[in-house]
């Protein structure tokens, strides 16, 4: 298969970054926050803890996507249904990664009622531009990928989930 061409980079970036950032600078305050103690002021912002619990997911993830990759070639897929079953996969990932991140403290399910009205708006604009680049003829052969079907779709679906949805 060939690697991700600058199209599948630069989409990645413009899905995943603005997702991400509008998201959780928008994201409301946590309940119990007030009631936590501050951090020390010796302390970084970014404490080992968190570092590795993002490192741990970033890989997680990246073996769910490559597993992906890897059934899809095993199983003698063609290139573009291939690179489809591991964008999609990329791209849900994320999805999933950005709500459930929204919170150390509380559930996906608790999180899920904070008020952000940009969330909705921005997962729904990634998952419209990723059914574009899946079903669209012009944008299929940009992206050189084959539309996948609902039990493809759920696949990619299922092994996102997997991968992101557990906690330390």
């Amino acid at each position: 298969m060939g690697a991700a061409g600058p199209v599948h980079v630069i989409s990645l970036e413009l899905l995943m970054g603005p997702t991400c950032s509008i998201v959780f600078e928008n994201k409301t305050i946590e309940a119990g926050t007030m009631q936590r103690p501050p951090r020390p002021a010796t302390t970084s912002f970014l404490q080992l803890k968190e570092l590795a619990l993002s490192i741990g997911q970033g890989l997680v993830v990246a073996a769910g996507v490559l597993g992906m990759a890897g059934y899809a070639l095993a199983q003698g897929y063609s290139e573009p249904l291939t690179r489809a079953l591991t964008f999609t996969t990329l791209v849900l990932a994320n999805v999933l990664l950005t709500l459930v991140s929204r919170s150390r403290q509380h559930t996906l399910l608790t999180t899920l009622r904070y008020h952000n009205p940009l969330l909705p708006a921005m997962v729904g604009l990634t998952l419209l531009l990723l059914a574009l680049y899946l079903y669209v003829p012009a944008l299929q052969h940009l992206f050189q990928l084959q539309p996948l079907t609902w039990p493809q779709l759920a696949a990619c679906a299922g092994v996102a989930a997997l991968r992101t949805g557990w906690r330390p």
